[in-house]
């Protein structure tokens, strides 16, 4: 039987045999996996659609960060590179919510043994409250 909850844990794009190879792919197919998990928490009323569109396009920009700058395995340092850059062209709450949605995908990852959570101990940014 195939639910939204068992589409939610066993990604189409990655064989779920070799999900616990933990970062032996590269991140676009298991970003394509987390983005069919968001339409299938979306499709059952679990984040709102805006949410997931949100986090795919910010997700996105995470991608082709790291495939302009050819890393194929990302580590913590990279997503601090990433976050850097982003305070050069956005206010510090922007900076926030890509990094949200990172931090989402890499949970994601993580949760099915496919890549560690390399985004959990990056900090975000101080949000002035004027």
């Amino acid at each position: 039987m195939n639910t939204i909850t068992d589409h939610a844990l066993v990604p189409a794009h990655i064989p779920a045999g070799e999900l616990s190879m933990r970062g032996k792919y590269p991140q676009r197919p298991l970003f394509l996996n987390w983005c069919d998990n968001l339409d299938a928490r979306a499709g059952a009323g679990e984040i709102s659609t805006r949410t997931a569109d949100g986090y795919r396009a910010r997700a996105e920009d995470w991608l082709r960060w790291l495939e302009g700058h050819a890393v194929d395995m990302p580590t913590p340092a990279h997503v601090m590179g990433w976050v850097a850059e982003l305070r050069t062209r956005l206010a510090p709450a922007s900076v926030n919510i890509h990094l949200a949605a990172v931090r989402a995908f890499y949970a994601w990852t993580e949760t099915h043994n496919a890549f560690p959570n390399i985004a959990r101990s990056v900090k975000g940014l101080q949000v002035r409250k004027d």
